[in-house]
């Protein structure tokens, strides 16, 4: 009595095991880069943002409460202003060479895109992001001899060293999700690899 039920029971796991998705199927690897991919459209969007609103804010910061009038200052904001907006411009032009893609039905071509992207994200988190950091912070010391007249020695001082405690916070965060969003990119070529070498 009790071989019927279990027989039932075998019967049913090993056919639910049949129509599990299989791992190297190209449906799954198609779905599992497809994902990845949108995971790393939405960190873009988030750079994008917050990068956007972040030069706004320290645009108007410096026209309304610090209109700095010597030629060293108006250096150093044109430096930190302008390294944000190439960083913005850059993510901007990721986000559009992300939905200008063409739509094609070959492996390959699927293949020679993906890699193409992943080296200008590459190049956006790497270069262009320590680039921007690093003439933003020249930018800022610059402003310096200019914000003494104004700010007491000990009030700047804290001002910097807030500053660079951000940027080690800042270098952390932004290594931290360059290497996943590398790992990702890279995990949709290899996958996109994969495909051809099926086809």
């Amino acid at each position: 009595m009790n071989e019927l039920p279990k027989n039932i029971i075998d019967s049913w796991k090993s056919a639910q095991r049949s129509i599990e998705p299989n791992p190297a199927s190209p449906e799954f690897l198609i779905e599992k880069a497809t994902s990845m991919k949108k995971k790393s459209l939405k960190l873009q969007w988030g750079n994008l943002i917050l990068l956007s609103l972040s030069l706004l804010g320290i645009t108007a910061c410096w026209q309304l409460f610090f209109p700095f009038q010597e030629l060293l200052s108006k250096v150093g904001v044109a430096l930190m202003l302008g390294s944000l907006l190439a960083r913005v411009i850059g993510e901007a032009y990721s986000v559009i060479s992300f939905g200008a893609r063409r739509f094609t039905s070959s492996a390959y071509q699927k293949l020679q895109q993906d890699e193409k992207y992943l080296a200008l994200r590459t190049r956006i988190n790497g270069v262009l992001t320590y680039s921007t950091l690093g003439l933003y912070s020249f930018g800022l010391l610059l402003l310096a001899p200019e914000f003494s007249i104004y700010i007491p020695k000990l009030y700047m001082w804290l001002i910097y060293a807030a500053y660079l405690l951000m940027v080690v916070i800042w270098v952390a965060i932004i290594r931290k999700n360059v290497k996943q969003e590398t790992d990702d990119l890279t995990q949709v070529v290899e996958l996109r690899r994969t495909l051809c070498k099926e086809f």
